[in-house]
């Protein structure tokens, strides 16, 4: 399709006649069309001939971004290449939703794909959602089968939804083996000895862990082979031995950081540190602690962030600071619930066998102080476990500059300034009606307004909003 006019020299036009705006943002300058516009110029497109041509072009592209980096499994993600989809994911949304109509495997093909996407940076239901409707949908054995199969089943274990998982796992290992596919199956193996561990049930899940050990080995797959070691040091540290934990958790990480696996890294910094709270080996375990939970930040890896708060809980226990503690543990319960995602069941009991002397010591002040907590951004409980301060320590107030909203906050706070409904806002997001409502009230509650009349005044005026007037 010619339209006679330079690219660039089409942009500008268009900014000039605020028909589009640059959105200012670090990287790469991206345009962006105003609401109104984007329908108008979508009405317009269908109305040519050559539509169909470039909305498969637009898919193929991103697909082409989706499958870049080349790693499937969650825990592998490089951030780059998350910050580009992060940057792109209504494009990818469309393209799955064109793929999804014309071409229905490469649909399922892009939705294994974005797995470790929407695992890292809190997408689990719409991931659940895409991945099982075009497993439905595609039944034919293949490896990306292989694939999307491991990718909704490691999403519904992230959410505690463990029978699900066994039941997409079981399949997977099955077709993986028939196709040949032992990385594949491997990974669905190690996959299936997380979800039994995470469900109580360590004994169970250790020789899962063991034959994707076994499978994994001759494939010289280094960042699988991996993968599979950091589960082995979740069986070492479950099974009652620390030592033996630490010494895994130690080789992994520096191997993952040989590989450029940052994401895989910082998992085992912290299961690290872990293993050495169990030993009793405080010092280290908080520098273990120090290390792998900003790198966990830094890549947007917000699953992990629970288990990281977890392992400061445990600190701030043992270092008698139950106040912190209990504040801690208010805002790993908020993080958890806004972004619907499970906290495996042993890390669990551990945080709660750590949480009890808390309780007790602070008495009738437990309630309130993890009230605190729940009032706390991630970042901030973040940045209050690694100050290591006394316990009368306060948390971050509310004084001067209204404090920073995440990235989920932001988004459903843009939608309700446009006044959506919070069903119309769990529908656009891919979220729960009760996530949503869980949402609206921690954003007003930390912006301390209280009503969404101000909310909206202040999103018009200096927030999210606020580019587009």
């Amino acid at each position: 399709m010619d339209i006679g006019l330079p690219v660039l020299d089409g942009l500008a036009e268009l900014v000039d006649q605020s028909l589009m705006r640059q959105v200012r943002r670090p990287g790469p300058v991206r345009y962006a069309l105003l609401e109104t516009i984007r329908e108008f110029a979508a009405e317009r497109l269908d109305q040519m001939p050559e539509a169909d041509r470039v909305r498969a072009a637009h898919a193929a592209a991103f697909l082409a971004l989706v499958e870049a980096d080349g790693r499937l499994q969650p825990g592998l993600a490089r951030k780059d290449w998350l910050e580009r989809v992060e940057v792109e994911h209504n494009n990818i949304r469309a393209a799955i939703g064109w793929y999804r109509e014309h071409a229905p495997p490469a649909a399922l093909r892009m939705a294994a794909a974005m797995t470790a996407f929407w695992s890292v940076r809190g997408h689990h239901t719409e991931g659940r959602q895409r991945l099982d409707e075009l497993l439905a949908l595609v039944s034919e054995p293949s490896l990306v089968r292989v694939s999307a199969l491991n990718g909704a089943a490691w999403l519904a274990i992230d959410q505690g939804d463990y029978v699900h998982g066994t039941d997409l796992l079981g399949e997977s290992i099955g077709l993986g083996r028939t196709l040949g596919d032992t990385v594949g199956e491997a990974i669905a193996t190690v996959y299936l000895g997380r979800c039994k561990m995470s469900s109580l049930d360590t004994a169970a899940g250790a020789p899962d862990v063991l034959r994707a050990v076994d499978l994994v080995s001759p494939t010289e797959d280094g960042p699988a082979t991996t993968l599979v070691m950091f589960y082995s040091g979740i069986v070492a540290l479950l099974s009652g031995q620390p030592e033996a934990a630490c010494d895994v958790f130690g080789r992994c990480a520096a191997m993952a950081a040989e590989l450029g696996l940052t994401q895989l890294t910082g998992r085992a910094r912290q299961m690290l540190g872990y293993s050495l709270l169990d030993l009793g080996e405080l010092a280290a375990a908080r520098a273990a602690l120090a290390e792998g939970v900003p790198v966990s930040m830094e890549i947007g890896d917000r699953w992990i962030v629970q288990i990281g708060l977890g392992g400061f809980i445990g600190l701030a226990v043992k270092t008698r600071r139950p106040r912190l503690a209990l504040r801690l543990a208010g805002a790993a319960d908020a993080f958890r619930a806004a972004n619907e995602f499970s906290m495996p069941g042993p890390m669990q009991e551990m945080v709660d066998r750590w949480l009890g002397p808390a309780r007790a010591r602070a008495g009738q002040a437990a309630g309130r102080l993890a009230a605190e907590g729940r009032r706390l951004s991630p970042e901030d409980a973040i940045r209050l476990a690694l100050a290591n301060e006394p316990d009368d320590a306060a948390p971050p107030g509310h004084q001067g500059s209204r404090p920073a909203l995440t990235r989920r906050e932001t988004e459903v706070a843009a939608l309700a300034a446009r006044g959506l409904t919070n069903r119309d806002i769990a529908a656009q997001l891919y979220l729960s009606v009760r996530t949503v409502e869980a949402h609206v009230d921690h954003i007003l509650t930390k912006l301390g307004f209280r009503t969404r009349t101000q909310l909206a005044a202040w999103a018009h005026e200096e927030g999210p909003l606020a580019e587009d007037t």
